[in-house]
């Protein structure tokens, strides 16, 4: 079987006028209908009008006619309104002071046309048409109304269009367009050669916007643009307008055009097909129209069959189509039948969908446009798509879709928490279900662990690990596991019992299930929670667990963790014993002092070349006894290091040369503890054997020794292998040692050299005074003028004394304006003298010796011995009180109080001194 075609979804929707126009139509028949933004007009066979609302509720009814209504036409204000009828009148009526004017044309009236703005302007102008063969413009004069035929002698005219300053209008011989401003014709565009007369088939005319209109005769659709001329020469005669139309598209369709409007970029027509009619009871019956959206390019859109009442008996002439473009609204009108046609909303497209089961689609349409939703809620859409997806066993799809559709409705997703749960299938949607915005209640949570604990151990343990311990109750949770688990271990389900032992601050009770397990991080939980009282028996567990880290931890927290704890386990394992005191003695040799004798021979088995340094670096072991240790495993350079810490350093020098064989070891031994009488013995071991002899010879030029000492002790005919070759390099050493020595002495004297040039010029330099330097003895400023003590003359002028001591030094002053510069001397001490104070106060001191020519903002220049006296004077200060005893302090350095403080710390010294050479002495 052939497959059905997918239905396309429709453009428009229909909704038929009821209320008074369905009791209107009952009892008469519409033949005419005009939609104004404020009121709908319909004009019936009877010759009445009827004002409507857009629900079709009848505002106002009058009868202006008595025989047909053929065309209706309101102004822009919605004030007046115009009509005309079969009887060859035109009514004008205004809606708002039942004002009526009658115009009598005596022929049947088929088209009238208010103009635009006729409740503004004074001409108040209107246009008809009809039987009369004569376009007629009729303009309100002084006195009475004028009529103006603007065109005739075509036939009749079927249909008038006016908009702003352009009339279209149709006859039988086609359709012309007129300027009205202008008073010009602008175009005439032929009936098309196919269509009958207007009588049979009315013209339809539809104006689009100002200046672009639409033609629908019989089968044929023009549409058409009125464009400017844009030169003079488009213009060739004196009477032609400056405007002319372009049809720019024309094309034919396969029905009758009964009404035709724009809608948006396409086109909808109201289309009455001959093909389909039928036959009843040997009479043929009209088909339904048919409401079609095709493009300007002729392709079609969509089309409707339309329920119109009595269809069967109307001909093409009876349907008219009218529009509100600023809503959109399209008005099919039949004698007996009014049905209005609009654009679907989103609500309807969602409507259509969801009927045709595309949910897919109707989502994304409704996510698109949620805030344009009036009917449907995107949650309901979500629902219903989920409840189908649940119906087809789509699970992972449904879950996947959940949190794009429930959102954050707290209780759409406990719903549907709840409907996963009932069909098993939880494990689909636990990793969406929000654990905040919403939070959901703890119920739901539980549900969800619950599910998993039955049904999936490492994604109960996986859901553990990710969810908060606030979002559900810990207790029950607990309660649950344990019965779970009771009797059999499973890894999965051990793990998350130790997390939620841990969010529940049973830090203990899940250190134990980690150590049980074997894994987790056990030592973050103890240095965290400082559990260090729950792992005092369990240093193996520990040390199993994880070798290093156990260590680590049993050395950083050896204050909470005793080290004898830890010996007591550790103590039948002594490998591990050994890491741990090792690892202990690293970190703080005196934290485990107790044990040092133990780590001995731990070092001897585990740790060999580790042991020397140990006993090196330990104070905290038997002598003895660790010589003991060593002897019983044959460790002899340990034992030669315990013999010479014992002071035996002859025996151990003896089983350096004897057991070890290691002469160079042994002359670095000798020369380590710098005795005499160990050489002695070194020779006298080494001569009981040749190749000792012969090994001594080589290594010895090497040290610091006198090699004659050893050569002169050789018995005369002892053959000693290659000793030729053992005195050319001794000979060699020492010439090595010898030209080592020449360039230490060079380098020696040229860094000495170096430093005395620098010292001298060092010495040359000025020495900076400030301008705020006084004297030392008088309190005189040293750069001034007045710098002078009182008892001093100067220039030989007296000086006058007050009352005050005061007085005394200001009275000189002021009278020694005039006087000569003052020199000055300054020392390394940082003391600086007026030259004349100085000589009154000391006249044992050369002070000419230290001597600085001071001028005012000028540097003077000192003695090379003044510098010598700065560095002297830091070499006492690094000194101690011993060295410091046997230099004896030069007065010409420093100042006269400075020399005696020195001097007196000398005789102090020097007295401290002999009295501990007495106490010495004495011991």
């Amino acid at each position: 079987e052939e497959e059905e075609e997918e239905e396309d979804e429709p453009v428009l929707k229909y909704q038929r006028l009821g209320s008074s126009v369905a009791e209107i139509l009952k009892k008469d028949s519409a033949t005419c209908f005009a939609v104004h933004v404020k009121f709908l007009a319909m004009g019936t066979r009877d010759g009445a009008l009827h004002i409507l609302d857009f629900n079709g509720n009848e505002i106002r009814f009058f009868t202006p006619h008595s025989m047909r209504v053929n065309d209706i036409s309101i102004d822009t204000s919605g004030d007046y309104i115009a009509s005309c009828s079969d009887e060859g009148s035109v009514v004008v009526n205004n809606l708002f002071n039942n004002e009526t004017n009658t115009y009598l044309y005596h022929r049947p009236i088929k088209g009238v046309a208010l103009d635009p703005n006729y409740s503004k302007n004074a001409t108040k102008m209107f246009i008809s048409g009809g039987f009369n063969e004569n376009l007629i413009v009729n303009t309100k004069g002084w006195f009475s109304s004028k009529d103006t035929v603007l065109h005739k002698g075509e036939g009749p005219i079927y249909n008038v269009k006016w908009r702003g300053d352009l009339i279209a209008w149709a006859n039988d011989f086609g359709v012309k367009v007129y300027d009205i401003v202008h008073g010009q014709r602008v175009t005439y565009i032929e009936r098309p050669k196919i269509s009958p007369k207007g009588d049979r088939f009315r013209p339809v005319l539809c104006w689009d916007d100002e200046t672009s209109f639409i033609i629908g005769w019989y089968t044929t659709v023009r549409i058409c643009k009125v464009k400017d001329k844009t030169s003079l020469r488009d213009i060739s005669l004196p009477g032609d307008t400056s405007k002319y139309v372009e049809i720019i598209k024309c094309f034919e369709v396969d029905f009758y055009i009964c009404g035709l409007a724009p809608f948006k970029e396409h086109l909808i027509m109201l289309a009455f097909d001959e093909t389909d009619f039928q036959e009843s009871n040997g009479q043929k019956t009209s088909p339904r129209p048919e409401f079609r959206v095709i493009t300007k390019e002729n392709e079609d859109i969509s089309s409707d069959a339309l329920p119109i009442h009595s269809f069967a008996t109307f001909q093409p002439y009876d349907y008219r189509l009218e529009y509100m473009p600023s809503e959109t609204l399209f008005y099919i009108v039949s004698p007996k039948d009014i049905v209005l046609a609009r654009p679907r909303d989103i609500d309807d497209r969602l409507t259509w969908l969801l009927q045709k089961h595309k949910y897919d689609e109707a989502l994304k349409v409704a996510e698109e446009n949620e805030k344009q939703l009036r009917v449907h809620q995107l949650p309901d859409i979500a629902e219903r798509y989920l409840a189908l997806l649940l119906k087809r066993e789509q699970y992972q799809q449904a879950a996947d879709l959940c949190p794009k559709l429930l959102r954050n409705g707290q209780e759409r997703w406990e719903r549907w928490v709840c409907t996963f749960a009932n069909i098993k299938q939880l494990k689909y949607l636990s990793p969406y279900i929000p654990i905040k915005d919403p939070q959901l209640k703890s119920t739901m949570y539980e549900l969800v662990l619950n599910d998993f604990l039955m049904n999936d151990e490492e994604g109960f343990l996986k859901t553990i690990q990710q969810w908060p311990p606030t979002i559900y109750d810990l207790s029950t949770v607990i309660q649950k596991l344990l019965r779970h688990v009771e009797g059999y271990r499973s890894a999965p389900l051990l793990e998350a019992l130790a997390i939620l032992y841990s969010y529940n601050k049973n830090y203990d009770k899940a250190l134990a299930v980690y150590l049980r397990l074997g894994r987790g991080d056990i030592f973050g939980l103890i240095s965290d929670h400082s559990l260090f009282e729950s792992i005092q028996g369990k240093v193996m567990s520990l040390i199993k667990f994880d070798e290093k880290r156990a260590i680590d931890l049993l050395v950083q927290h050896r204050e909470q963790i005793s080290v004898a704890k830890v010996e007591s386990q550790l103590r039948s394992h002594p490998q591990l014993l050994h890491k741990y005191l090792h690892a202990l003695f690293l970190k703080d040799p005196r934290a485990g002092s107790e044990f040092h004798q133990v780590q001995i021979p731990l070092y001897a088995d585990y740790g060999r070349d580790r042991l020397l340094n140990f006993l090196a670096q330990s104070n905290y072991y038997n002598l003895e006894q660790a010589y003991k240790q060593c002897e019983e495993r044959g460790l002899y350079p340990e034992m030669v290091f315990i013999l010479g810490r014992m002071g035996d350093t002859k025996q151990a020098l003896k089983l350096v040369v004897t057991k070890m064989k290691d002469v160079k070891k042994a002359i670095e031994f000798v020369e380590q503890h710098k005795d005499e009488e160990l050489w002695g013995d070194l020779i006298q071991h080494c001569l009981a054997r040749p190749e000792l002899v012969s090994e001594l010879l080589e290594h010895i030029g090497s040290f610091d020794v006198d090699p004659v000492r050893l050569i002169k002790q050789i018995p005369a005919n002892m053959s000693i292998p290659q000793l030729k070759t053992k005195l050319v390099k001794i000979h060699s050493d020492l010439m090595v040692q010898r030209s080592l020595h020449q360039g230490c002495c060079n380098l020696l004297r040229s860094d000495c050299l170096a430093l005395s040039k620098r010292f001298h010029n060092a010495q040359r330099k000025g020495t900076r005074i400030e301008s705020s330097a006084i004297c030392l003895s008088c309190n005189g400023l040293i750069l001034g003028r007045t710098a002078v003590t009182p008892d001093v003359e100067t220039e030989s002028r007296p000086v006058e004394t007050g009352p005050t001591k005061v007085a005394e030094r200001r009275a000189p002053v002021l009278k020694v304006t005039k006087m000569e510069r003052q020199s000055a001397v300054a020392f390394f001490c940082g003391h600086i003298y007026h030259e004349r104070c100085l000589r009154n106060e000391n006249k044992n001191v050369p002070a000419d010796t230290y001597h600085v020519d001071v001028r005012p903002s000028v540097v003077g220049t000192s003695s090379p011995g003044i510098s010598s006296m700065t560095a002297r004077m830091e070499t006492l200060r690094q000194m101690s009180l011993d060295e410091q005893s046997h230099v004896q302090p030069e007065a010409h350095l420093v100042c006269v109080q400075c020399y005696q403080s020195v001097a007196k710390r000398w005789t102090d010294m020097k007295k401290d001194k002999k009295s501990k050479d007495r106490k010495t002495n004495t011991h």
